[in-house]
């Protein structure tokens, strides 16, 4: 397996180095890593024993505000029986060392210390930030109705370049994993050295009837090629 610098290296006609918001499938065809849908066969609708629990699932899916958002998954887990608390510490994926992105999720620690920390995203959000990353056109000076067209419908070229197709299966999902797991080897907070596992929950206004459930495990030597890119796992 090679190291990130000659992944780089031996493809130089394609923009591999790119912020976490930028990747595509090619990143993590790359890197190797690929989204897996596995669905609960034994999975049943929600009865009427369940109506409060689904009660907080429309207050995530379809209110805003973080605040808001934790207090509907923390109502969520206590269905569950699972008491959860907010970190004050945001994930952040890191290269060689530098904080690269600072990761637009919610981080919360399970009171119970025989499961992993949880991390929460909105998936809508995703669009926002790469559209915003992307700058305007300028304005001409004493006209500022003019519209450069030319140059709005290559801002949308990029920006659709960059979009997937699924919003569910997002890249950028994959490198908040990334930034979650690098932050349990920071903390500790892992029960095993050798292995992190990552849940990251997200949601949709676009498919308020399901929340979305990423599992990873993270194998140290998957982190290691991001601290240090120069070196092969």
């Amino acid at each position: 397996m090679e190291s990130i610098k000659e992944l780089i290296r031996q493809h130089p006609s394609e923009r591999v180095f790119r912020y976490p918001i930028y990747w595509t499938k090619r990143h993590l065809e790359l890197l190797n890593c690929a989204f897996v849908v596995a669905y609960d066969k034994q999975t049943k609708p929600l009865g009427k024993e369940d109506a409060r629990a689904a009660k907080q699932v429309r207050i995530l899916v379809l209110w805003c505000g973080p605040s808001m958002n934790s207090a509907a998954l923390a109502a969520l887990f206590r269905e569950g029986r699972i008491s959860i608390a907010e970190s004050e510490d945001t994930p952040q994926f890191c290269y060689a060392s530098l904080r690269i992105d600072c990761c637009s999720c919610t981080y919360f620690h399970l009171r119970n210390a025989a499961y992993p920390p949880i991390a929460y995203v909105d998936i809508d959000k995703f669009p926002i930030i790469r559209d915003s990353s992307f700058s305007q056109p300028r304005l001409m000076p004493g006209k500022p109705d003019y519209k450069n067209t030319p140059v709005r419908n290559l801002r949308v070229k990029r920006i659709a370049r960059v979009t997937p197709q699924d919003p569910v299966q997002d890249p950028y999902i994959i490198s908040l994993i990334v930034a979650i797991a690098q932050t349990q080897l920071v903390q500790g907070t892992s029960p095993s050295v050798d292995i992190y596992t990552v849940r990251l929950l997200g949601t949709s206004k676009h498919d308020s009837d399901h929340i979305y459930l990423y599992t990873a495990s993270v194998p140290l030597g998957f982190l290691g090629r991001f601290y240090h890119p120069n070196i092969a796992p």
